[in-house]
């Protein structure tokens, strides 16, 4: 059977991006503890390609490691967490190979009180086309690296000034529009009202520039803002509040908004929590990858879809909402969320997207675990006006043999309705895999 083009056939660029992302891991870190999970998963699928008229039944193989890494030292902070798998595709209907996701975060205190270094990477895996079924045909590695320095200066006890410079540079196996390189640098000065309350003026300049896009793309935008972070014994909160601008070169004109973000995070009980989080800014897709550190999982975090991979800004309007329990043998997982995108210029469609994730798992033995999980991606592309609903549900069954070793058995089923002739399909999976945990 012919092989079909796949998102883990260029294994050059593949290896680049995974260096750069092992790059981002200073040597020191080698002496924190690595908490890791390595396993041996075998899937089958009765739609790989998820397609609507030629559905291949497929058994993948996939030898795979997660790790995560935290280390608060005097002089290295460290944080990441990542996946690496292999894909072995039996049936040869696509090519086999390796892809990962990385999200890292290292600060280096060069002078303590002084000067401190930055290095963060973010790895993911990315559609190529927004507007297709995510099969691994459809599928690229991405990846953004940044690094710089961070002065601080203090001039009275309860007032500092701070100054960060930052490189940051994007790349795509495929979307070549995205890649790019930029040079920014933000002053800051921050004033403590109380031991848990800060008012700071922040001034950002970022300056732009794609490596496989005309001259006039490129732009500097410049973020004005004040920014207040409170904290309460169960409550965290930061607003910021200014004004931003898009400057290009050339007959472009400039482009301008108000900027306006809300987060809270609450504790509501010791074994439950809130977070909310909504924005009025401009931002682009590789700015949009630069996340917190979290439990990455490839192909991105459940249902919350990246915007298309291209060069451009959009306005973004966004509302995220998320809650968590964990109890001794219940724990529940929601997390919905709604996102407008309009870009600034016509290198993608302007969008709506809503959905959500959820999960409920629930300890049946000491040793043996239930979960239910199922995710809602509605996205809604508007000139022209094409539409698209995704839908996954799963069940799962884990087991732990020993303190180490454990099993699971899941189950999904995945279905996409498009207003796009050819673009729906229907997937059943089933996935066994057992792991060594430490």
């Amino acid at each position: 059977m012919q092989k079909t083009r796949t998102g883990v056939q260029h294994k050059r660029p593949r290896r680049a991006a995974l260096t750069v992302a092992l790059a981002a891991l200073p040597g020191m870190a080698l002496a924190a503890p690595i908490n890791y999970d390595l396993g041996l998963a075998a899937l089958r699928s009765d739609n790989i390609g998820l397609s609507e008229t030629d559905p291949q039944s497929e058994t993948v193989v996939m030898p795979q490691l997660r790790f995560g890494i935290e280390q608060a030292g005097a002089r290295l902070k460290l944080n990441a967490t990542g996946q690496v798998q292999y894909l072995d595709y039996v049936d040869d209907t696509f090519d086999d190979g390796f892809r990962g996701a990385l999200s890292s975060q290292a600060l280096w205190t060069m002078i303590p009180d002084r000067l401190e270094w930055t290095i963060e990477d973010y790895l993911s895996l990315q559609p190529v086309d927004s507007l297709t079924s995510f099969n691994p045909g459809n599928q690229q590695q991405t990846n953004v690296f940044v690094t710089g320095p961070t002065l601080y200066v203090r001039s009275a006890d309860a007032t500092h000034g701070q100054v960060d410079a930052r490189y940051t540079r994007s790349y795509a196996e495929e979307s070549q529009t995205f890649n790019s390189d930029r040079y920014g640098i933000a002053m800051r000065l921050l004033h403590d009202l109380s031991p848990t309350r800060t008012v700071s003026a922040n001034l950002e300049v970022v300056d732009v520039n794609y490596q496989e896009v005309a001259p006039e793309a490129n732009f500097t935008r410049y973020d004005l803002y004040g920014r207040y972070v409170g904290q309460l014994r169960d409550l965290e909160m930061r607003f910021d509040v200014g004004y931003s601008k898009l400057k290009y070169g050339g007959v472009r004109k400039d482009e301008s908004l108000p900027l306006a973000r809300a987060s809270f995070n609450w504790q509501l009980t010791p074994r439950s929590a809130l977070n909310l989080d909504m924005n009025y800014d401009f931002s682009d897709a590789a700015e949009n990858m630069i996340l917190p550190v979290t439990n990455v999982d490839i192909g991105g975090p459940n249902g919350n879809p990246a915007p298309p991979i291209v060069a451009g800004v959009y306005k973004e309007t966004g509302l995220r909402l998320g809650y968590e329990f964990t109890g001794e043998r219940l724990s529940m997982e929601f997390r919905p969320y709604y996102v407008r995108l309009n870009y600034v210029e016509l290198s993608a469609e302007d969008e709506k997207d809503w959905g959500g994730y959820a999960s409920v798992s629930y300890r049946l033995r000491p040793r043996l675990v239930v979960q239910a999980a199922a995710s809602l991606e509605d996205r809604k592309f508007e000139a022209p006006v094409r539409r698209y609903r995704e839908k996954t549900a799963g069940i799962a069954l884990e087991n732990r043999f020993t303190a180490h070793w454990f099993g699971r058995l899941e189950l999904q089923r995945r279905e996409r309705n498009s207003a796009i002739i050819g673009q729906d399909y229907k997937e059943n999976v089933a996935i066994v895999s057992f792991n060594y945990r430490r």
